[in-house]
């Protein structure tokens, strides 16, 4: 049917100025996009199966690298404790402190 009523496969309703099928570079179709893709896709797979498998240990030299984290009531006192800190600093300086650096 496309041979016996001359259609174009990529053909376009737009003036060729605008718009011209035949002038797109051959690696602007999407066969071969999908093509490129998958040797891609095939070469990735090749080299994931070459590195094999990495086991990971834990090191002797870093003593503290399996500490466990402090817990969420303790982390809050710290933060607590960090912004009462703060506060007093900032109490110290004054109330003209602030409008000084406006």
């Amino acid at each position: 049917m496309i041979e016996h009523y001359d259609i174009q496969q990529y053909g376009t309703c737009f003036a060729p100025e605008v718009l011209d099928p035949s002038a797109l570079h051959p690696d602007d179709y999407l066969e071969v996009q999908r093509a490129a893709a998958a040797a891609e896709e095939q070469r990735r797979a090749a080299q994931r199966q070459a590195t094999g498998r990495i086991d990971f240990v834990k090191s002797a030299s870093q003593p503290n690298l399996g500490a466990s984290r402090p817990s969420t009531e303790e982390a809050l006192a710290a933060a607590q404790a960090r912004a009462a800190a703060v506060a007093a600093r900032v109490a110290a300086m004054g109330p003209g402190y602030a409008a000084a650096r406006r």
